[in-house]
This record gives C-alpha cells, sequence and structure tokens, in this order.
C-alpha cells in the first residue's frame, strides 16, 4: 500500500499522540494546525482516503484513528 507524505505524517502524528486519538473526534482545524506544511486540499484528501481505507473515522467534520489505522502505523 502506497501513501502520501500527508497520509503518511497524518497517521504519525496521530500515533505519537500529537493529535488527540481514540475515541476522541479531532476538528480539521487541529490537523491544519499540527501540518502546517499542507494546504486544506491536500488534507481533505488525505482524510478522505485513509477514511476510504478505514484507517479513519470521520463524524461531523472531525476525524479519530481506527483500530485498523492504529495497525497500520504500528507495521510501517
Amino acid at each position: 500500500m502506497m501513501m502520501t507524505d500527508c497520509e503518511f505524517e497524518l497517521l504519525e502524528k496521530i500515533s505519537r499522540h500529537e493529535l488527540p486519538s481514540g475515541c476522541e473526534f479531532v476538528p480539521m482545524a487541529a490537523l491544519k494546525a499540527a501540518l502546517p506544511a499542507y494546504d486544506e486540499d491536500s488534507l481533505k484528501s488525505a482524510v478522505e482516503d485513509l477514511c476510504s481505507l478505514q484507517f479513519l473515522e470521520m463524524k461531523d467534520g472531525s476525524i479519530a484513528i481506527t483500530d485498523m489505522g492504529v495497525a497500520a502505523v504500528c507495521s510501517m
């Protein structure tokens, strides 16, 4: 599975607890602050791709990492 740099960095930050994880949902604004090198469109695309892989879950515009996402980061 190939991930973009943005997708990888997003999962990595969540796994390192640089963003809240688990059952807590993180607003998109927190992603923008944590990953300033990427524009909003890149972040939205990364979130959509990671949601389609079931690594992230989206609810009301906020995201949370899933168990599959945690497993993916651990295997990297």
